[in-house]
């Protein structure tokens, strides 16, 4: 897709961004660890993302320690992940789906981080009264946020938005959409 669009418009091969939700979510993540579209795209944001482990089982699945297999071709990918604490479509506490495993999204956040070599040290920021804890990863090398992970208490399947939508009726404590927009404008090829 990335090539189409070369062919046919005039891009700035150094600020292209991934972002989706759901399975489009999962597919960020896969696009994040493909050793050559990871080379191609500036930054990553999955929301309420279904990260199946390829190969896995839904009956042998340990959500906190299963490998997550992951070759980006370079290093950092910046990542910026959204779920709620409620999400009964892509639990937050993984599980067996659709016959495959889904790894609990900290599992998910934390290998990010140790395959960026931050470890697993993180600074845990309460927002909004409370509802919505910030964890990022990287400060010990100077590169805090580059992998960042936002938990919305109470918040099912959805989109984080101040705005009612179908998954979200009353709407959230924040809108996602520009703080991902604010993490993309850090980072360019």
């Amino acid at each position: 897709m990335i090539s189409h669009f070369f062919d046919r418009y005039c891009i700035d091969s150094t600020r292209i961004y991934a972002a989706g939700k759901s399975n489009g979510g999962g597919f960020t993540g896969t696009l994040a660890c493909d050793s050559n579209l990871s080379t191609q795209i500036a930054a990553f944001a999955p929301v309420s993302g279904a990260f199946y482990i390829s190969g896995s089982s839904s009956s042998s699945c340990n959500t906190q320690q299963i490998t997550i297999l992951c070759s980006p071709g370079r290093n950092p990918v910046p990542i910026l992940e959204f779920h709620g604490s409620d999400d009964s479509t892509i639990p937050y506490s993984g599980g067996g789906r659709r016959g495959e495993c889904l790894p609990t999204i900290p599992h998910w956040v934390r290998e990010w981080s140790k395959r960026e070599g931050y470890g697993l040290t993180n600074l845990t920021s309460q927002l909004y009264g409370g509802k919505v804890q910030k964890y990022e990863y990287g400060g010990a090398a100077n590169q805090l946020g580059v992998v960042t992970h936002y938990l919305t208490d109470g918040l099912g399947h959805a989109w984080p938005s101040t705005e009612p939508n179908d998954d979200n009726p009353d709407g959230t404590y924040y809108n996602a959409t520009p703080i991902i927009m604010d993490f993309f404008n850090k980072y360019t090829l």
